[in-house]
């Protein structure tokens, strides 16, 4: 049962936040710049970055920054059913929801994905002070965003804002601390798993499918497949772009022959998602870039 619990600054400071500029440009323009910025803490975007990453600039880098983006899809909507807070527009008719959203509030999933990935970034490309500074910035302005657009509370970004970071420094330093890379990742898988008694929303098992995806692929990838990466920037953008088509054309397939086996929310349907997205996600971690052979014969 979802539970209604705020602090009533936080409903004031949105209701403040939504009035700025009503009735003027200022309003219009504060909108889009939201918009843009929740944006910047869509999964797919984060998936795109990662695989830009892994498949063209550096793929160890991208495992790390891939497995922060993966721990804190698990971890944020496992909390989610934990708390099972109602989002700001459910709870005051003085709130508008400004952007579709689904699911429990906190805590917040954009602020998350968005801190593991930039912050990630920011970690591993450390040389760059730009992205030091995307680091902070971009997840600052993502969960922000989300307060202004009704789709959060305060707190919920906070802490959203916090797991993200949590999971960068699990991925990108306390992972290395094990002598094998696999260890410590197997063990929040196996911690996470008992999500499975008690989530009932698809995010969770969307993030835990990637996660599991991820992890056996880059255990086939380095022993079967050891691709390499490219110091050509047009060549990595292709590898992006077509990666991000065979996601979704992959995912939509197999939704398409899977999700009609078992009634929607039951277990059984959730273990299908599950596998669903660990299949996508392992196909394009190793299978995809055996084809990367194929670029020399084809750019000669």
């Amino acid at each position: 049962m979802s539970e209604i619990w705020f602090f009533p600054f936080e409903e004031h400071f949105i209701i403040w936040l939504q009035s700025l500029g009503l009735g003027t440009i200022l309003h219009t323009i504060l909108f889009y710049l939201n918009q843009f910025f929740s944006m910047l803490g869509e999964e797919t975007v984060a998936v795109g970055v990662m695989g830009f990453i892994y498949w063209g600039i550096n793929k160890r880098k991208g495992e790390k920054i891939g497995l922060a983006i993966m721990m804190a899809s698990v971890m944020t909507p496992y909390f989610k059913n934990i708390f099972k807070r109602l989002r700001p527009y459910q709870c005051s008719d003085k709130i508008e929801l400004l952007r579709d959203v689904g699911g429990y509030s906190f805590p917040s999933g954009h602020s998350s994905t968005s801190a593991s990935l930039y912050s990630s970034v920011a970690v591993m490309f450390k040389e760059s002070k730009v992205l030091q500074i995307f680091g902070i910035l971009i997840p600052v302005l993502v969960a922000f965003s989300r307060i202004y657009l009704g789709a959060h509370w305060p707190t919920d970004v906070i802490v959203g804002l916090a797991v993200g970071f949590i999971c960068c420094l699990m991925a990108t330093r306390i992972a290395d601390l094990f002598k094998n890379k696999y260890t410590f990742i197997v063990i929040y898988a196996a911690v996470a798993a008992s999500g499975f008694f008690f989530c009932h929303t698809t995010d969770f098992y969307n993030g835990y499918g990637l996660l599991i995806g991820l992890i056996a692929g880059m255990y086939f990838e380095e022993k079967y497949v050891n691709f390499e990466n490219t110091d050509k920037l047009y060549i990595a953008l292709i590898r992006a772009v077509i990666g991000a088509i065979l996601y979704l054309g992959i995912n939509s397939i197999l939704r398409a022959v899977l999700a009609p086996i078992f009634p929607e929310l039951t277990f059984g349907y959730f273990i299908l998602r599950t596998l669903r997205y660990a299949l996508v996600c392992f196909i394009l971690v190793a299978i995809y870039p055996m084809l990367f052979k194929l670029e020399k014969k084809i750019f000669k």
